[in-house]
């Protein structure tokens, strides 16, 4: 391959280690891009920026400790410069503009092609902000999407967030009502109001939309 760029140190994280050994793979062997650090979750990602600072993080989204997400929005505090690009096997519109938010520059599908991969590296070490065409073509059926929006998030009280933090731990309403020293109406009160807040009507929905959405941590709720 012709060498079109020079030098792009480049950290990975990925708790997946077969798609990680893949990635390293590949960019261990373009040439222009050095892998100064590989990583499993977002707390070794941070470990390893500040130990290295690269030019270019390549993170995962879901992974344990802390995800992709929380890492870029820590790095993006002090550090503005540096280029994110976030790589999913999700193309959910919400992960891609909560990682857009985040001040993200690129968002490629897992299963993208190397080249696109690469594309993606070139593309935001040049200060280009990048979505891959599998991502954009995956969400564009969608009426009115635009990744760049900001989202409006759901309204919910501290105690609204304690309850969902404790339905996600598995406990019963009467559980969560000993644990919060409420009645074990208010916490079907609780329960009520934050279906409606959410737009789904059952327990388990609340539990499926606070682990998709972000709401809790995953290791929150022992998964």
């Amino acid at each position: 391959m012709k060498k079109i760029y020079i030098d792009i140190k480049v950290i990975t994280a990925d708790d997946h280690p077969l798609y990680l050994s893949g990635l390293n793979a590949i960019l261990e062997n373009t040439d222009g891009i050095e892998l100064v650090a590989t990583c499993t979750d977002g707390v070794e990602l941070l470990q390893a920026y500040h130990l290295h600072k690269p030019d270019i993080l390549l993170t995962d989204i879901k992974m344990p400790r802390m995800d992709g997400i929380d890492a870029v929005i820590e790095i993006r505090k002090e550090d503005k410069e540096i280029g994110i690009i976030c790589l999913s096997g999700y193309d959910d519109k919400q992960l891609i503009t909560e990682m857009l938010e985040a001040e993200a520059n690129a968002y490629v599908l897992k299963n993208a092609d190397p080249a696109d991969i690469i594309k993606a590296i070139v593309k935001v070490y040049n200060k280009e902000r990048y979505i891959s065409r599998r991502a954009i073509d995956n969400v564009s059926k969608i009426p009115n999407f635009n990744p760049f929006k900001k989202i409006e998030k759901p309204q919910l009280s501290p105690k609204e967030m304690e309850v969902i933090q404790l339905l996600c731990k598995r406990l019963q309403a009467k559980e969560i009502a000993k644990l919060m020293n409420i009645s074990h109406r208010t916490v079907e009160q609780h329960k009520s109001n934050i279906q409606e807040k959410l737009n789904v009507n059952s327990t388990l929905a609340i539990v499926m939309y606070a682990i998709k959405h972000r709401l809790v941590k995953l290791e929150d709720n022992d998964t």
